[in-house]
């Protein structure tokens, strides 16, 4: 089950195929909100520069919203999890960079 973000209520994104030299990588704003925001970019494998993490397990039912793409998409509390910390970890790291508040990374989840 998913919350509503607002008057907004989640839905399942829909992909485009891709081709088999690329991937869509997660934006990951690394501002402080109260939900986690970003957005879906298609690269291709050798121009990728990303972290990958793998969060594609967990209960399907437990799932929190997150604002990818401007659309409430629901995402496992497992992910909503490890995206927070790494956001805040990230934070921590580039207080001082203004040119990295966005997070480049690969989820299966996703």
């Amino acid at each position: 089950m998913c919350d509503a973000l607002s008057s907004r209520q989640c839905i399942e994104l829909q992909y485009e195929p891709l081709r088999t030299d690329q991937i869509r990588v997660l934006h990951l704003v690394l501002e402080e909100t109260t939900h986690l925001v970003g957005w879906l970019k298609v690269v291709e494998l050798g121009d990728a520069d990303f972290i990958a993490i793998s969060y594609v397990w967990g209960d399907e039912d437990a799932a929190r919203p997150m604002l990818l793409m401007n659309e409430a998409i629901p995402v496992r509390n497992n992910l909503d999890a490890a995206l927070r910390g790494m956001r805040s970890h990230a934070q921590q790291l580039n207080e001082r960079r203004a040119d990295s508040m966005v997070a480049h990374l690969w989820v299966d989840a996703l």
